[in-house]
């Protein structure tokens, strides 16, 4: 029988694997904060930064997600996935140059579908933009690199299953059926009529609940209990979030087309759909609410900071979801400022947090350094928390006052568009805040790549070169 692997063998093993696809995700998570805060000032300037065709508010905000969602998110996810299921099986990472090319083909893929959309190849289809060569390379790439970690799995020396490894496995299983299922109902072999909107809004909600939800999760079920030294008490509460979660993902996003061509249980069961959100919410708030508490003062480092900021904006995202719900049904909170809060929240709150979290915690292990800039850790946590938190207010208070002036006959629309500037300008101050996070978090990972350059890379090739300056001199 093999020998558990250490956690020094492990980190070797997925160092440059692992590391390669971190900074492919902090690369892309600039790029998005770039284009996020470009569209978000075009809600309120939209002459800046000019008349050029391709910078246009829906080309910006749609390359913005792709970036964000396929860019930093998933590849962010993927190495999380990586570590934590070679971390948790006692095993090393299999198929570390596979990750390699595979993590190079897929940032090509994120660069076609960016470009695409920006360049006017846009599939018009939310969340699923990306022209199809560019959706092909994603798949192909993500099918190299999610073998590589199921084949580790599948080595694993340690007995049993954890929490956090049943949701890696839940998201790696996700993403191939959704996104293929997705592609083809809505983009390659498109369904007819209200199918097609109805197909697409199934597949980006259940990709970002599902394939970023499990991975997000997975991380806040490694971090909390990591840094506050406290286990998961009831570990039958976790496998209940993740199964309510897997039910009612694919049913929340469709009540947004309510009013339009889609058929009436169709909207009905979207609007059942955002409320019964709250029910996997509370579910994993509970399980996870003992471990804030747990640890000593000196446990509160800047990664479990990230990840119970991360779990704030869970909780804030079930409750937004719920008056989203309601308040599409009631004809508030449609087609507002509010639905930006609600997916805000979401994705730059819970799934940001959470992986920008991971992203502390790994990197310095993976490299056997510290960061060399702490207070900059800490400084990139409260623009991220800050910028949250502003998202949550100013969208969701400035969305349902739009909505409330929308809903008023006697109120002319210029009216309605001048009392939400400044809501939307609030919008353009918290992505600026997050995109300054971002670039202290690039800033801070070149500084320790340099570093680990000089230690591990210099030495080798000074050796190297010995002989050969011998030589010379004889």
């Amino acid at each position: 029988m093999t020998t558990p692997a250490t956690a020094a063998e492990i980190d070797r093993s997925c160092r440059w694997p692992v590391g390669s696809l971190v900074l492919g995700a902090v690369f892309w998570l600039v790029m998005a904060g770039g284009l996020a805060l470009l569209a978000a000032i075009k809600l309120h300037a939209p002459e800046f930064p000019g008349d050029s065709v391709w910078l246009t508010y829906g080309r910006v905000q749609a390359a913005a997600g792709q970036a964000f969602v396929f860019g930093f998110a998933s590849l962010a996810g993927l190495g999380t996935a990586a570590w934590l299921t070679a971390r948790l099986s006692e095993t090393r990472l299999v198929g570390g140059r596979g990750f390699f090319l595979a993590g190079g083909f897929w940032n090509l893929g994120v660069m076609f579908a960016v470009l695409g959309v920006l360049l006017g190849h846009s599939t018009g289809v939310e969340g699923f933009e990306a022209p199809g060569p560019a959706a092909v390379l994603l798949l192909a790439s993500y099918l190299v690199m999610a073998a590589g970690v199921l084949l580790t799995f599948l080595r694993r020396q340690a007995r049993g299953t954890t929490i956090v490894q049943e949701y890696v496995l839940g998201a790696l299983l996700s993403f191939p059926w959704v996104f293929m299922a997705a592609e083809m109902m809505a983009v390659w072999m498109p369904l007819r009529g209200v199918l097609q909107t109805a197909a697409g809004a199934w597949g980006w909600r259940s990709l970002l609940l599902l394939w970023l939800g499990f991975l997000g999760l997975a991380s806040l079920y490694h971090l909390l209990p990591g840094q506050t030294a406290t286990p998961v008490r009831r570990p039958s509460l976790a496998r209940a979030g993740f199964w309510t979660l897997a039910l009612v993902a694919g049913f929340s996003g469709i009540h947004r087309y309510h009013g339009g061509a889609m058929p009436g249980w169709m909207t009905r069961q979207g609007w059942v759909g955002a409320v019964l959100l709250a029910l996997p919410v509370a579910i994993v708030a509970a399980s996870l609410s003992p471990m804030l508490s747990g640890g000593s003062r000196g446990s509160r480092t800047p990664v479990r900071r990230f990840a119970t900021g991360a779990l704030a904006a869970l909780v804030l995202f079930g409750g937004l979801s719920v008056v989203d719900g309601l308040g599409t049904r009631s004809g508030v909170t449609q087609f507002t400022l509010f639905a930006a809060a609600v997916d805000q929240v979401y994705l730059y709150g819970f799934v940001g947090l959470a992986l920008l979290g991971m992203i502390y915690d790994m990197i310095p292990r993976l490299l056997d350094l510290e960061w060399p800039a702490p207070g900059w850790v800490r400084a990139h946590r409260l623009l991220a928390w800050s910028a949250v938190g502003l998202w949550g207010v100013a969208h969701a208070v400035g969305g349902w006052a739009q909505g409330s002036l929308l809903k008023d006959p006697s109120i002319p629309f210029e009216v309605v568009v001048h009392r939400s500037l400044p809501y939307a300008r609030a919008g353009s101050i918290a992505h600026g805040l997050y995109l300054l996070g971002s670039l202290a978090l690039a800033a801070n990972l070149i500084r320790m790549l340099g570093r680990a350059i000089r230690i591990r890379v210099f030495p080798v090739v000074g050796a190297w070169l010995k002989p050969l300056q011998r030589e010379e001199r004889a």
